[in-house]
């Protein structure tokens, strides 16, 4: 297996019109390459991608612990800036699991995510 086998990963994303493939590719590589993934948002239920992709949501932003995953990884699309981008509680758990040595990402729109967190400053 890879480098991330037995990894914990967590997925953020808009609750409606997230981006399919910035959700589901990178999703099917962790699990590839042996990592769990789990998907949080900002409602439960049942997500759905500007394209028609759907998918569960596992846990709330809300209930989020950043130390129980190795990394985070905040997904795009155009729901993000209404579901995402003001969303302190996602800001703070970027912002300590990035003081925590966790890896943290953003795809597409969700980098606004991390600018906002204060982890761009000074790159």
């Amino acid at each position: 297996m890879g480098r991330i086998q037995d990894k914990k990963i967590l997925m953020v994303i808009a609750p409606k019109k997230f981006r399919d493939e910035e959700l589901n590719h990178p999703r099917e590589i962790f699990i590839r390459e042996g990592a769990s993934v789990e998907i949080a948002s900002t409602s439960f239920g049942e997500a759905g991608g500007m394209f028609g992709a759907k998918t569960k949501i596992d846990l709330l932003i809300k209930e989020v612990n950043y130390d129980n995953y190795d990394a985070v990884v905040v997904v795009g699309g155009m729901g993000a800036p209404e579901y995402l981008w003001g969303d302190t509680t996602l800001q703070n758990i970027i912002s300590n699991a990035n003081k925590s040595g966790k890896v943290v990402a953003a795809i597409c729109l969700s980098g606004v995510v991390l600018a906002r967190a204060g982890i761009l400053r000074g790159i």
